[in-house]
């Protein structure tokens, strides 16, 4: 008896999940997304979420006859990219990084001075960069 409680629980819960998984409430669509996966980069242009803030399904039209219960936003053609909270970037920096030798878990002495004699070696035929500004990138 006890045993049949807790598979009526548990089918209980499942149910309330598999419910608020395929919950929608909005679209976001006439979007240019943008969004990565396992299979590389997908584009969509409809983005559809609960009242959470969940992403139910991303896709192109055909998700709003799908979901005929939506709220529907227009996105004017503007540019989603769900996930990215704080879509900044330090480039400065990153180019500082991709300069600089990093010697992080180098094994031994003579290893690191073989990577920084490698390093030297590379530097020293690399042809040197003048300097630019974002001024002279944006007049153009």
């Amino acid at each position: 008896m006890i045993s049949i409680k807790y598979l009526a629980i548990a089918i209980s819960f499942l149910f309330l999940l598999a419910t608020n998984i395929v919950r929608a409430d909005t679209a976001l669509y006439n979007v240019n997304g943008y969004t990565s996966t396992n299979d590389g980069l997908k584009t969509f242009s409809v983005l559809v979420f609960n009242d959470s803030g969940q992403i139910v399904a991303t896709g192109n039209e055909e998700l709003l006859t799908a979901y005929p219960q939506l709220t529907l936003i227009d996105g004017h053609r503007e540019t989603v990219l769900p996930g990215i909270t704080d879509a900044h970037g330090h480039v400065y920096g990153m180019g500082l990084l991709k300069a600089s030798l990093d010697l992080m878990g180098t094994p031994t002495v003579a290893d690191g001075v073989a990577q920084i004699a490698d390093y030297a070696a590379d530097r020293s035929r690399a042809s040197t960069t003048t300097h630019w500004s974002l001024k002279s990138m944006t007049s153009r």
